[in-house]
């Protein structure tokens, strides 16, 4: 499930072996970001109203922020039961992460950018999000203006 950046995103995950469905918050390659989103662990967990195992993985690139639930796969009348679960942590995972995900500024990536956002500006080629940097100040903005990010 998109969340608006290309740094992380909402998975959902049927693990058959531990009957478990599991739904995280997947920072694909930014520890910073995971930190940061850390910093917010009890605001997050409270606007979602439950624990969440966060999981920083040192050793990866990766770093995953979960919850897993009880399922039963093989009872067809659990599917429904299961998946409005999952729909609803996910929904309540976004709203909760996206109050902090444009808070800080994004980590420009590989060749999506066309600069680096050293002084001066770079565009995200396929989104039109901008980067603005003088000093040190930075400035995030999308493509109709509205900055998205300073700091």
């Amino acid at each position: 499930m998109s969340v608006g950046s290309s740094a992380c995103h909402i998975s959902i995950n049927q693990i058959r072996k531990d009957n478990q469905i599991v739904v995280e918050w997947y920072i694909s390659d930014d520890k910073e970001l995971f930190h940061k989103f850390h910093s917010h662990k009890t605001e997050i967990e409270t606007d979602m109203d439950m624990k969440l195992d966060w999981r920083e993985l040192p050793d990866k690139k990766a770093s995953r922020i979960l919850i897993s639930h009880p399922a039963d796969f093989d009872n067809k009348d659990k599917w429904s039961e299961q998946f409005d679960w999952a729909m609803d942590v996910a929904l309540k995972m976004k709203n909760a992460f996206k109050k902090y995900l444009y808070r800080f500024p994004v980590r420009p990536r590989g060749p999506r950018l066309s600069g680096d956002c050293m002084p001066g500006t770079a565009t995200l080629r396929r989104t039109g999000i901008t980067c603005t940097t003088s000093g040190s100040m930075t400035v995030i903005q999308s493509a109709n203006s509205r900055p998205i990010s300073t700091n």
